[in-house]
Protein backbone atom coordinates (compact mmCIF):
# COMPACT_ATOMS: atom_id res chain seq x y z
CA UNK A 1 0.00 0.00 0.00
CA UNK A 2 1.30 3.52 -1.18
CA UNK A 3 2.91 5.83 2.02
CA UNK A 4 0.95 9.54 2.13
CA UNK A 5 3.78 10.69 0.48
CA UNK A 6 3.71 8.18 -2.60
CA UNK A 7 0.13 9.23 -3.16
CA UNK A 8 1.17 13.00 -2.80
CA UNK A 9 3.76 12.15 -5.64
CA UNK A 10 1.59 10.64 -7.57
CA UNK A 11 -0.98 13.53 -7.28
CA UNK A 12 2.27 16.10 -7.82
CA UNK A 13 3.18 14.11 -11.24
CA UNK A 14 -0.29 14.03 -12.71
CA UNK A 15 -1.12 17.49 -12.00
CA UNK A 16 1.27 18.49 -14.85
CA UNK A 17 2.61 21.92 -13.43
CA UNK A 18 6.43 20.38 -13.69
CA UNK A 19 6.46 23.93 -15.44
CA UNK A 20 6.69 25.65 -12.53
CA UNK A 21 10.17 26.45 -10.99
CA UNK A 22 9.55 26.63 -7.41
CA UNK A 23 7.34 23.48 -7.72
CA UNK A 24 10.26 21.26 -9.07
CA UNK A 25 12.34 22.81 -6.59
CA UNK A 26 9.93 21.99 -3.47
CA UNK A 27 9.16 18.52 -4.72
CA UNK A 28 13.17 17.82 -5.26
CA UNK A 29 13.88 19.28 -1.48
CA UNK A 30 10.75 17.08 -0.83
CA UNK A 31 12.09 14.18 -2.16
CA UNK A 32 15.69 14.56 -0.57
CA UNK A 33 14.53 14.88 2.66
CA UNK A 34 12.96 11.24 2.59
CA UNK A 35 16.02 10.01 1.17
CA UNK A 36 17.89 11.62 3.78
CA UNK A 37 15.54 10.01 5.79
CA UNK A 38 14.41 12.97 7.88
CA UNK A 39 10.56 12.62 8.48
CA UNK A 40 9.74 15.72 10.38
CA UNK A 41 11.74 17.65 7.06
CA UNK A 42 9.98 15.58 4.78
CA UNK A 43 6.57 16.73 6.37
CA UNK A 44 7.88 20.15 6.38
CA UNK A 45 8.39 20.25 2.66
CA UNK A 46 5.58 18.06 1.66
CA UNK A 47 3.38 21.19 3.72
CA UNK A 48 5.92 23.47 1.44
CA UNK A 49 5.22 21.88 -1.84
CA UNK A 50 0.72 22.13 -1.04
CA UNK A 51 0.94 24.99 0.16
CA UNK A 52 3.10 26.39 -3.10
CA UNK A 53 0.53 24.88 -5.36
CA UNK A 54 -2.48 26.32 -3.44
CA UNK A 55 -1.74 29.58 -3.41
CA UNK A 56 0.40 29.75 -7.01
CA UNK A 57 -2.23 27.15 -8.34
CA UNK A 58 -5.32 27.32 -6.43
CA UNK A 59 -5.06 23.58 -6.40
Amino acid sequence: MATSEERAAARAASTGLMNCAECAELEAARRRAIEGGDDEKAGDALVAVRSHRRRAHAL
